[in-house]
């Protein structure tokens, strides 16, 4: 068996835990906190995306960048010893900032804890984050898994016991994540140490200037595209709370989340699978990188599309199994939340092929897409509420695809799912089920139980079909 068809088992079956933690949690806690509450957390949780992109996820930009780079080189100490050192700088600049914000705002005094406690969970999250990055970059999928499922298990677990033994309200959310991560940030620095000749912390900073401008730029120019990844999947938490009420905000943000890892969580099985082998024809063989563009992406229709249908037609379903009552009104956005998800996998593949070729395209294409929702947001929110916030967004990440897909050059792909035979038939039982779904509609109304038969059949029929015609398909 090949080693890829190993992996994506590995991922996939890997997901399924997290995937049971995510989906179970969910109507257990939305029927315990309210919509407020969700509103708070969710504003907070917006808020502190953008605060990571400066002080997290720019080094994991670069860690995704650079480590085949320094690898090739024998270099990963030196990589090491500057990730540690940038990571310990911004741990000490974000809890003093924590403290100036609260005291500079006074209004903000009585969620102090509240801040505080997500300062401390987003530096071991993401501390541990970077630890992941590398087991996914070496193809260790079953560390990977094995890992990021015990983050879940645990962070369930003291979920449960904090909110439901302890009373406690929505600071367990971040409670929980602390002490989840805190043996794998321990874990992280015993792997540092051991594959470090030698731990110099901050007097690297000074004797590698040249690749730590290289890097900075670079994780500049990716922390302006993340930052606009945010606003664009995100910002119109913000235009939603100055139009509408907290409730409506909390209710949008649940629901958008849960459609949103339904689908998320499957494409990072896919890109878990292929990134290593993605980002090594990239530092390698970036000239034929569009060959094998036209060998994944078809893989990534075949296998990401059949769930955003199903999702998609059984979204009333899905929210009447996941959502607490206050929340199930929502249900009526999820197709827009899940397509627009898929929208941003296809994105993934020319973001990270511009990444390295030219990343101003990157920037542009989400600073445009940007500006667009939050403008059309502006205009449908204050009428239209969610439902807009759901529809603008789906539409600007339909948008940024095509500008990405033009800007990389890929122009072959529009022929690839017509062309062959084994990629089309799959896609048109698709068709066929999505007609049958709504002519058992027109005749009678489907209680749960049958919806969940049907439903089933049809995702089991597409798997059968899809493997039938496409033995090959992950080789």
């Amino acid at each position: 068996m090949k080693k890829n068809v190993k992996d994506i088992m590995t991922y996939f079956i890997g997901s399924l835990f997290p995937m049971f933690i995510g989906f179970l949690s969910s109507p257990i806690f939305t029927r315990y906190f309210t919509p407020d509450e969700y509103g708070i957390l969710g504003l907070i949780n917006i808020t502190y995306s953008y605060i990571n992109v400066f002080f997290i996820s720019w080094i994991s930009s670069c860690l995704w960048r650079y480590y085949n780079k320094f690898k090739n080189k024998n270099e990963l100490s030196k990589l090491l010893n500057i990730i540690i050192s940038i990571f310990f700088i911004n741990c000490f600049i974000l809890i003093i900032s924590g403290f100036l914000i609260t005291y500079l705002i006074p209004s903000l005094n009585e969620y102090m804890i509240l801040l505080l406690l997500k300062n401390i969970a987003l530096l071991t999250g993401g501390f541990v984050g970077y630890y992941l990055i590398i087991l996914r970059l070496e193809g260790k999928a079953f560390k990977y898994v094995f890992f990021s499922s015990s983050v879940a298990y645990i962070n369930f677990v003291i979920m449960l016991l904090l909110t439901f033994k302890f009373s406690w309200r929505i600071e367990a959310f971040y409670f929980s994540q602390i002490l989840s991560n805190f043996p794998f940030f321990l874990t992280f620095l015993l792997y540092i140490g051991k594959n470090t000749t030698e731990i110099k912390p901050f007097k690297i900073l000074l004797n590698e200037k040249k690749i730590l401008k290289e890097m900075f730029l670079f994780g500049i120019a990716s922390g302006l595209t993340i930052i606009t990844q945010y606003l664009l999947s995100s910002g119109d938490r913000y235009i939603l709370k100055i139009f509408r009420d907290l409730s409506e905000l909390g209710i949008y943000d649940r629901v958008y989340n849960i459609s949103n890892r339904s689908v998320f969580l499957l494409i990072g099985v896919f890109f878990n699978t292929f990134n290593p082998f993605i980002y090594d024809k990239l530092e390698n063989d970036i000239k034929n990188i569009d060959k094998h563009y036209e060998n994944l992406i078809p893989k990534y229709i075949l296998f990401i599309f059949p769930i955003v249908l199903f999702v998609s037609l059984y979204s009333k379903e899905v929210a009447f199994i996941l959502l607490g009552e206050k929340f199930r009104i929502g249900y009526t956005i999820i197709p827009f939340v899940v397509f627009g998800t898929f929208f941003m996998g296809i994105n993934t593949f020319f973001e990270v092929k511009l990444k390295f070729t030219n990343i101003k395209y990157v920037l542009r294409g989400y600073i445009f897409a940007t500006i667009i929702n939050i403008i059309l947001n502006f205009i449908f929110i204050p009428k239209f509420g969610y439902y807009a916030a759901a529809f603008t967004t789906t539409l600007s990440n339909f948008i940024l695809l095509f500008y990405l897909a033009y800007k990389s050059r890929i122009f072959k792909l529009k022929y690839i799912l017509i062309n062959k035979i084994n990629y089309t038939i799959p896609l048109i039982f698709l068709g066929i089920s999505t007609v049958s779904f709504f002519i058992v509609r027109l005749f009678f109304n489907p209680n749960l139980l049958f919806s969940i038969i049907e439903g089933c059949f049809y995702f089991f029929m597409y798997i059968f079909i899809t493997i039938k015609l496409n033995k090959k398909l992950l080789k």
